[in-house]
């Protein structure tokens, strides 16, 4: 079913990306990395791969893995009466012009069976929790897309609307916003208060820095991706861990290019708290899907890492191991499924392929008879009319070389005694028939 098989891939994502992100946290730690870039980096990663999750799976060779649980198979095996039913007509499949058993009679219609059930309209299935669980995520993928939608229409909208700053062309100052922000996915621009021209120019050049290095980086788009990753896993608290643990590294990362130009660690921090503190004072809205200079929940701990002065590096080195060991971890987390179990023989494949060799060898040694062996085989059957593996050699005896040894006229009183015998003494049988058109 299609709900089985979603829930499946669903449950299956999850736990891969939690394992991807563990894995991904360990190597920033094992490597010591404190940059915000190279932070940032990861975590993009880790949110890209948990997107193109079903992508990856389709793509990256699989290595077998014992001891994994079980829905970590990526093809469910088929159940015993599967495979019965997709193996046994090839199985079955006779020579040529060998005769077929006839498929068993339907089971009569019992009593009580509603009309619709007996003219073969099908019944309503009743949902299944799977069918539920499927309807919820659908649901709320939904409402998180309206939600999506609607605030990348907001930030449009607004960065449309905004007028060009006189003081600085690339900046567009707007009522609209209380803090200085970057907005766009793709033709970023830089949003400002209506205030912007009365700071001091050394105050200007700063936010400008910065919220020109959230452009460079591609923010914005790296953000608007992780609202969609998380209005499709909005299930999954990784989701929404990872969009923020996005925004708050890149804000350090942006912090860090300003300090590294030479800006006052102090001057700036001041600047922090100023912008944040009249963001939440002042009336008025912030663009949506933007990244905001002073925006974030992580406002004590960025001003704590300005005031300390220092711009993590991260060697060539470093970011090297880094970057093999990330990807070896995913590539391994990807492509690990669990071992699949002994092969079993199936009993009624293994009997559909033993009647199958038992028919072939009867067959093949029907075809290599001589007459006179062929006569020997007559007169065994005709002492034991019950013989039905005689009746069968007789049969295709006759039917691929009687008219070429014997003769037509020979050929045709001597086979259709045989099958008046097994039509008297054996009716059930499939080769009490006789396949020849007609003369």
């Amino acid at each position: 079913m299609i709900a089985d098989a979603l829930v499946n891939l669903l449950v299956e994502i999850s736990w891969r990306s939690l394992i991807v992100a563990l894995f991904v946290g360990g190597a920033l730690a094992l490597w010591r990395v404190r940059s915000g870039a190279a932070r940032h980096a990861a975590w993009t990663v880790v949110m890209v791969v948990m997107l193109l999750m079903p992508a990856l799976l389709a793509v990256t060779p699989e290595v077998s893995v014992p001891g994994l649980p079980p829905f970590a198979t990526r093809i469910a095996p088929a159940s015993e009466h599967t495979a019965a039913a997709i193996f046994a007509p090839l199985v079955s499949t006779t020579p040529s012009r060998q005769p077929v058993e006839a498929p068993a009679p339907a089971p009569p219609v019992q009593a009580g069976m509603s009309s619709t059930q007996e003219t073969g309209t099908p019944a309503p299935v009743p949902w299944r929790p799977a069918d539920w669980i499927v309807s919820a995520w659908v649901l709320g993928v939904l409402l998180q897309a309206v939600w999506l939608v609607a605030g990348w229409r907001v930030s449009r909208r607004l960065a449309e609307t905004g007028r060009v700053s006189a003081v600085d062309p690339q900046v567009h100052e707007s009522a609209a916003v209380m803090s200085p922000c970057a907005i766009g996915l793709w033709r970023g621009r830089i949003l400002v208060p209506a205030a912007w021209r009365l700071w001091s120019r050394d105050r200007r050049d700063t936010v400008v820095r910065h919220e020109r290095e959230h452009l460079t980086r591609r923010d914005p788009l790296v953000s608007f991706i992780a609202r969609v990753n998380r209005a499709v896993f909005w299930f999954h608290p990784l989701a929404w861990w990872l969009e923020r643990r996005i925004a708050a590294t890149a804000e350090q990362a942006c912090d860090e290019a300003v300090l590294r130009a030479g800006q006052d660690p102090r001057q700036y921090a001041t600047l922090l708290v100023e912008l944040a503190a009249a963001l939440r004072s002042q009336s008025g809205r912030v663009a949506w899907h933007s990244i905001g200079m002073a925006g974030g929940r992580q406002l004590g701990l960025r001003v704590d890492r300005v005031l300390t002065g220092e711009v993590p590096r991260t060697s060539r080195a470093r970011r090297v191991g880094l970057t093999v060991t990330v990807l070896a971890g995913i590539t391994l987390v990807i492509a690990c499924q669990q071992a699949p179990p002994p092969l079993q023989e199936d009993p009624v494949v293994a009997e559909n392929i033993r009647r199958n060799q038992e028919r072939t060898a009867e067959f093949e040694a029907a075809k290599a008879m001589s007459l006179a062996e062929a006569t020997d085989v007559a007169r065994r059957f005709e002492q034991d009319p019950d013989d039905l593996a005689a009746a069968r050699l007789l049969l295709t005896f006759y039917r691929d070389r009687g008219p070429d040894l014997m003769g037509w006229n020979e050929m045709v009183p001597a086979r259709r005694a045989v099958l008046l015998s097994l039509i008297e003494r054996h009716p059930e049988a499939s080769e009490s028939y006789w396949p020849i058109t007609r003369r």
